[in-house]
Parts: structure tokens; sequence; C-alpha cells
């Protein structure tokens, strides 16, 4: 991955967890805020094949329920327990741990 690539994943992905550490919204809706950090992102933007997988995971419980791409994270969030709401935060966190490990190494 090229070191601007991966530049912008650690920031974009840094916002994401800033937002869910931070904001005093729901974790659900921490969630839809923290997705929108990252909303253009797609799995071929990984080079690693356990992130994509980690990332098309995140992306697929977030977007089980469709309703148009913002309007179906809604949907999706407003529908999920806080046990599975922190599950995803849990993997948004453990992909920007990977993301932040590579980045730092190729500084």
């Amino acid at each position: 991955m090229d070191r601007i690539k991966l530049a912008d994943l650690y920031e974009r992905f840094m916002v994401a967890v800033e937002v869910l550490a931070t904001s005093r919204a729901s974790l659900q809706r921490r969630l839809e805020g923290a997705y929108r950090s990252f909303i253009d992102i797609e799995p071929k933007d990984f080079d690693d094949e356990e992130m994509q997988a980690t990332f098309e995971q995140i992306l697929s419980r977030l977007t089980r329920v469709q309703h148009g791409q913002i309007d179906s994270i809604a949907a999706t969030c407003r529908q999920m327990s806080d046990e599975e709401a922190a599950e995803i935060a849990d993997f948004i966190l453990s992909l920007f741990l990977r993301i932040a490990e590579k980045h730092h190494s190729s500084s």
C-alpha cells in the first residue's frame, strides 16, 4: 500500500475511533458517525487480505438493512443491540490499530 493511501486510511479511521470514543450519543449513533468518516473507502483500498476481510465484515454488519447508502446505515444501527454495536465498534478499533501499526512502520 502506498504511503499516501495508508496515511488517508489512518486519518479516516482515527476520526472514526475518535467519534466512537468521545461522542455522548448512543453507541449506535456513534457507529453512524464513525461510518461517515470512511464512507467512500472500499475493501480494495486495503492491500492486506485480513484487513480487507475485517473491513468487509464492518460494512456488511452496518448495511444489512437496505434503504440507500446512508439511510441503510441509520436503519441498521437503529435495529442493533448494544452488544452488536459494541462488537462492530471493536472491529473498527482493531482495524484502526492494524492501520496505525502499518502507518507508523512505514514512516
